[in-house]
Formats: C-alpha cells, sequence, structure tokens
C-alpha cells in the first residue's frame, strides 16, 4: 500500500509554501487589473491642473489625449482642456474649443492638434484642417516649419497637406513665417505652398467656417456668399452648390455667377455648401473647391413670463423680491436682463446675463427696487459663431409701491367642515406667499374676531397642517385667521376670517329619497325644528286616509309613492318635536304626503392628495465635478410640473439638517451659492402645495440624492470675480 503512494506518477500534496505562492500571484494580479482599469476608465479632469479651454461644440467623434498619458479619451460638450493635450477628429467629425483669454478653434475632419503648454507657444496642427478665430486675442499656429500668427481681430483657415500648407484670410490680418520668410495676408488673401501660383482659386470672404446664421422669421433667410476670385478667366463662372448632405446628393440650390458673390434663400436647418469654378463641374475631383457647412437657425426673441404685464409689489419695511422669467431661445449661451425708469431704456437701474439652462425658461430674482414704474426685457446671448443681431423681447412693465404697514395675507383656502373621526386626519390652511415674509401666525379661535385663540401657531410655510385628531378640540364652530412677521417683527393685520365648523363622528354618507335627483355632495342632515302649519288654497278634497303614526326622531320618514298626476298640496298640521305623536295629516288622494322637515348642510368631497412631482434632475447618486463648476457655476433641480399645483416646496438636506428651503412657482431652481455644501450626502425634496385645499391636498414629497466630496474641491476663478466651490 505505501509502495502505491510513493509512484512518481501521482501528484505531490499542496504545502503552505505552495498557498501563499498563489496567494501572493493573484494579488499581483489583481493590483495590475486595478491599475489597468483605472487608466482604462480615467476621469476627462485632471484635478491638480486648471484647464486652458472648453469644448463648446463637438460633432460625432473627438477625442483627446493627455501628454502624460497614452490612451484617447472621448470628448463631450462643455469637457475641459489642458494645456499639453492632443485633440482629434474622425471622419465626418467636427470640434470646436475655446481657449480662454485667447481665441476659439475648430477642427475639421481628420484633423490633429495639440494645446500648447504656454499661451506664447503656437497651437501645433500636425494633419487636417482648422479654423481660428482671433477675434478675442490672437492665435499662432505651427505645421511643419511654417508658423501663422493670426492677429487679434483676424479670421482664418489653414490646412495642412503633403504638398504644403493652405491659408484663407476671411477677415483681419495674418502672418506666415517660413524658411523662405515672412508674408502678410489681409483679408480675401489665400496663401498656398503646395500649388501653382497662376491656378484659379476662390478666397472666401462670407460665411465663415461652420458659421450658425440666425433667422428671425418664420420664412427662410436670404444668405449672402461673397468670395474674390483669384486667376480667373473674365468669363469664368462660379459654381455654388448648397445641399442637406456631405455628399451633395440632395442639392436645395445650384448656382453660377460671375461677380464676387451669390445668394441663397434658405429655410432654418443644417446645410453644406461648396464652390468651384464652373470649368470643374464634369470633373469628378474639383481642385480649387472651397466649401464648409452652416446652420440656419430659428431665433425668436424671448418671451416674458413674470412679472406679469403692470403687475404692482407693495412693501412696507423690506423691498420686494421681483421675479423675471422668461422663455427660452435655442442656441442662446446666455440671456441680457434690463430694467430701466423709462420706456426708451435709456436709464439703466439694473443690469445682468444669466447663464443659458439648456432648453428651460430663464429665470433671476432682485430685490433691490425703489418705489416707482419699471420696464424691462431680455435679449438672448450667442457665442461667437452666431451670425447676426439677436432679437431682444418685447418690453413689459410693473410697479414697486411702498405701504404704510404690512399687507395682510391672502387666504387661499382652507376645510370648512371637519368630523372628528373623519378618514383624514389633518386639516389644511393655506394663503398666498408675501415677499416680506419671514414667518406666518396661524390663529384659530371660537370668537369672529380671533379673540381668545385657541390655538397660535408660527411657522415659515405659508400653509399649515392642523392634526384634528392629536387635538383636544370639541365639536362647535371656529373661526382661523393668519398674519405675517417681517425680517424686524413688524406684523401685519389679519387675513380674512374664515370659518371652520368641527362636528362629531365621521362624515354621513348619502341617503337616496325616492323621487329626488341625488346630488354630488354628500349632505349633513340636522334635525330642525317644524315649520308651522301653512295654509295653501285647494280644490275640494276626498275623505282623508287613516292616519300614519310618524317617529320624529327618524332622519328620514317613511314617506307614501306619489300619485301620477299630483296636485297642490294642502293645509299641513305638523306635531310639536319632541314628543313622538300620531298626528293625522289631511292629504288630497292626488297630492304626496308630506316628508319631515330637515335642513341639510352641503358637505364638499374629500380633498384628494396632488400626484407626487417627479424629480427630473439631478438624478440619485450625482456627483458635483470640477467640470460642472467651470462650465455652470451652479447646480440645476428641476422637477415634472403637477396639475392643480399653485407652488412647490423645495428644500436640501444634509442629513437632519436643513440647509435651504425655498417655496416656488416654478418647476426649476439654480443653487448658485455653492458655499452652502458641506462634504458628504444631501437629500433634495419637492412637495406641490394646491391653490385650493377644498380640493387637494399637497403631495407627498419626492426627494433624490446627491453628492459632495471636499477632497476633491477646486478653486475656480469665473468670469465675475470671486472663486466658485465645487467636487466631482
Amino acid at each position: 500500500m505505501n509502495a502505491k503512494n510513493s509512484s512518481p506518477f501521482l501528484p505531490k500534496a499542496f504545502g503552505l509554501s505552495d498557498f501563499i505562492y498563489i496567494g501572493v500571484c493573484i494579488i499581483v494580479a489583481l493590483i495590475a487589473l486595478f491599475f489597468f482599469w483605472a487608466d482604462l476608465n480615467q476621469t476627462l479632469t485632471r484635478m491638480s491642473e486648471q484647464p486652458v479651454g472648453t469644448i463648446t461644440y463637438k460633432y460625432r467623434a473627438a477625442q483627446r489625449r493627455f501628454e502624460d498619458r497614452v490612451l484617447w479619451d472621448r470628448l463631450k460638450q462643455e469637457s475641459p482642456v489642458y494645456a499639453g493635450d492632443y485633440i482629434r477628429t474622425a471622419e465626418l467629425s467636427q470640434a470646436t474649443v475655446s481657449l480662454y483669454g485667447s481665441g476659439i478653434i475648430t477642427l475639421k475632419e481628420n484633423t490633429l492638434v495639440q494645446i500648447p503648454k504656454s499661451r506664447k507657444l503656437p497651437i501645433g496642427l500636425t494633419s487636417g484642417s482648422l479654423s481660428v478665430d482671433a477675434r478675442s486675442g490672437s492665435v499662432s499656429i505651427k505645421t511643419g516649419d511654417t508658423v501663422i500668427d493670426a492677429v487679434s481681430g483676424s479670421l482664418l483657415q489653414t490646412s495642412a497637406m503633403a504638398d504644403g500648407i493652405d491659408v484663407r484670410v476671411l477677415e483681419g490680418n495674418a502672418e506666415i513665417r517660413g524658411k523662405n520668410g515672412q508674408v502678410s495676408a489681409s483679408a480675401g488673401d489665400v496663401y498656398s505652398s503646395g500649388r501653382s501660383g497662376d491656378s484659379p482659386d476662390i478666397a472666401v470672404l462670407f460665411p465663415r467656417p461652420a458659421a450658425k446664421l440666425l433667422n428671425h422669421n418664420e420664412i427662410p433667410l436670404s444668405v449672402d456668399f461673397r468670395w474674390n476670385r483669384i486667376n480667373f478667366p473674365n468669363n469664368e463662372t462660379v459654381t455654388l452648390d448648397v445641399a442637406e448632405d456631405r455628399n451633395f446628393t440632395r442639392i436645395v440650390a445650384s448656382i453660377q455667377s460671375l461677380s464676387g458673390g451669390a445668394r441663397a434663400e434658405l429655410p432654418n436647418g443644417t446645410y453644406y455648401w461648396r464652390a468651384y469654378p464652373s470649368s470643374e463641374a464634369s470633373a469628378e475631383e474639383k481642385q480649387a473647391v472651397v466649401g464648409d457647412r452652416l446652420s440656419v437657425v430659428q431665433a425668436q426673441a424671448p418671451r416674458l413670463m413674470r412679472p406679469l404685464s403692470r403687475e404692482v409689489f407693495r412693501f412696507s419695511t423690506t423691498r420686494p423680491g421681483v421675479r423675471f422669467q422668461w422663455t427660452a431661445c435655442e442656441g442662446a449661451m446666455a440671456y441680457l436682463v434690463e430694467v430701466a425708469d423709462n420706456q426708451s431704456m435709456g436709464n439703466m437701474v439694473y443690469q445682468s446675463q444669466v447663464q443659458a439652462a439648456g432648453n428651460e425658461t430663464g429665470s433671476i430674482v432682485h430685490s433691490g427696487f425703489e418705489s416707482g414704474t419699471y420696464y424691462w426685457r431680455v435679449t438672448p446671448v450667442y457665442s461667437s459663431d452666431f451670425e447676426g443681431t439677436p432679437l431682444a423681447s418685447a418690453l413689459s412693465s410693473f410697479q414697486i409701491e411702498k405701504a404704510v404697514s404690512l399687507a395682510a395675507p391672502e387666504v387661499i383656502g382652507g376645510q370648512k367642515i371637519a368630523y372628528l373621526e373623519g378618514p383624514e386626519g389633518k386639516i389644511y390652511f393655506s394663503w398666498k406667499q408675501e415677499d416680506e415674509a419671514a414667518s406666518y401666525v396661524f390663529l384659530l379661535s371660537q370668537q369672529e374676531d380671533l379673540s381668545q385663540p385657541i390655538i397660535i401657531e408660527k411657522i415659515r410655510n405659508n400653509y399649515f397642517a392642523f392634526d384634528l385628531k392629536a387635538s383636544d378640540l370639541s365639536p362647535g364652530q371656529y373661526y382661523w385667521g393668519v398674519y405675517q412677521v417681517d425680517m424686524v417683527e413688524a406684523q401685519s393685520v389679519s387675513s380674512e376670517v374664515l370659518s371652520l365648523l368641527v362636528l362629531e363622528g365621521v362624515p354621513p354618507q348619502r341617503i337616496p329619497v325616492p323621487g329626488i335627483a341625488a346630488a354630488p355632495a354628500v349632505a349633513a342632515v340636522v334635525e330642525a325644528p317644524p315649520p308651522a302649519a301653512v295654509p295653501v288654497e285647494t280644490p275640494p278634497r276626498r275623505p282623508p286616509p287613516p292616519p300614519a303614526e310618524t317617529n320624529v326622531r327618524e332622519r328620514v320618514p317613511p314617506v307614501e309613492p306619489p300619485p301620477a298626476r299630483p296636485s297642490a298640496p294642502a293645509a299641513i298640521e305638523t306635531p310639536p318635536v319632541r314628543a313622538p305623536v300620531e298626528t293625522p295629516v289631511e292629504t288630497p288622494v292626488s297630492e304626496p304626503p308630506p316628508a319631515a322637515v330637515t335642513q341639510t348642510i352641503e358637505q364638499p368631497p374629500e380633498p384628494r392628495r396632488l400626484s407626487s412631482p417627479a424629480n427630473l434632475r439631478p438624478a440619485t447618486g450625482y456627483i458635483l465635478t470640477e467640470a460642472i463648476i467651470l462650465r455652470d457655476k451652479r447646480i440645476n433641480f428641476s422637477w415634472n410640473p403637477v396639475n392643480a399645483a399653485a407652488s412647490y416646496v423645495f428644500s436640501i438636506y444634509q442629513g437632519d439638517r436643513e440647509v435651504l428651503r425655498r417655496t416656488l412657482q416654478t418647476t426649476s431652481y439654480a443653487l448658485t451659492d455653492l458655499s452652502v455644501l458641506d462634504e458628504g450626502s444631501f437629500t433634495w425634496r419637492v412637495q406641490a402645495v394646491p391653490a385650493n385645499q377644498n380640493t387637494f391636498l399637497p403631495s407627498d414629497i419626492s426627494e433624490n440624492r446627491f453628492i459632495v466630496k471636499l477632497s476633491e474641491v477646486q478653486a475656480a476663478e469665473g468670469k465675475q470675480g470671486g472663486l466658485m466651490f465645487g467636487t466631482e
């Protein structure tokens, strides 16, 4: 048996050293896999450096590689760009980079550039075509041994080819330095080191590369194409083709011109255009062709939403905060809000540029207006690659009036009847939000003048939820009202006083009575003293039927079915209320018997709860990044509107601590003061509040969570000065 176990062909048993060796190998493999995964999924931001630019436009595939890495990242809209980055575009792709304090470069398809490490160094163009907009600062491009200096205020396009370079100046001037010396080029000039100087060429003056043209009307826009004819024979025409696709299979306009331009009528949309000598129209590859892409953008003026025309804002001690709100414009980068004290807008009392938030309505609040009449308008602001003058909105006006005292809150709604054992445990009371209110004081009393109040509650919201079941209220008639308190503890007069009837039990069920149509609301039946006998003239009567027993304590006494053709009722004798007696009632055969006398109080239907708002963004798990800070300098919160909602209560919590609370009439809120956010997890909540709380109750609270990591915070200088803080 021992000889069999010692056979050299059997595997040797594992020892401790073997397990240690295998464990070390597994740990090394996991570490290597971790670093590979981290490098493969590296972030688009470098927390240790400040960006030198931003990707403002990207079409299809555009990538970026950090100088000290080997992997290429996929660029996104608003991705930051750092010194030394390599950026490339694929076929049929395009990317626009806005360099801070310099200009704008647009990479055409199949283009590779390197961002310089210093502003004093030129941008490296390895291959492809590049458009340079240096109207906000000078830009230098280096391709091979040639350096092109775009002077401040110039606009040009350069291409790196196998046999040399091609430079076309659309605006301003450019200096071209190479081995053979220095050449100056101005608007309309073409410099080419790879072609003979006597071949026909076209120098385009308008439109500029990747232009976006603003169209203020619904009709097609007249687009003027302008160029310089270089080395053209006198009888040679220029052919202009405009198509809906880049392969020019769907041509919408084809024009031949002997002059330096042509005009095409183009509806809103994206187009591709090219211009070339007409003699090359039949050639498969046109040697002197020039062209680019352009867009005609619908640019209607913003529509003013709030404040309403001629709306009046009144205040006593604190100037009211006026919320300006307007509709969004396609492609707008920002909006200029202007307020003046005259219709000619000659004396501006307030100006502010508000960053656009996509297609959401724009808004801003200002509280520095004194008493008087003001006029305001909003003008969209577009980036420099848009052509045309933005169209301002129509003028609107509002008034600021100073009152002697605080205004009484305007009551919106509240229940009129409540039952101590009703299905809904709470009663809701609401009123309109007051601009000067720091808090509200709710009063409930059995006196109509609200003296000797039973309940005094100081609250911050413009509604109050009273727990009836937890209270010790007894049945009876009550009255309620509310007044506001401002920042300096000044008090307003009380609002309109409304009544509340508290009854025992549960809401009564409706009991149908034969011959009476059912009422839509539930009726509360209250016994009332019987009316006196009412003599009524009637025709001769037949002998009365035998007397019937009637119990006055019954809420619905038995009644006999009415005859087919009733006539006028006769005189009715009613017994005393508190003694059940048998009362003979003389009634003609053709008349219905009288019913018990009751008093009904119409009870409104139980209010329904509003549906919860659906929180859209930021979604749960959202992490604030440095790129978002550099781009937006805010966090935009938004949610779906709720039918029948008059306002929304928006709040931010960190754990149980309330960081922020606002009552809004809009479905979005922009948090610009990011300094209120500490490290950790936050919850943002929205609750819809109805206008009429007799019909609806406030909704349940919807909430999402987002994360702030202060360890990754970077300080970035904003355009308006100061420091903005955020984290990824």
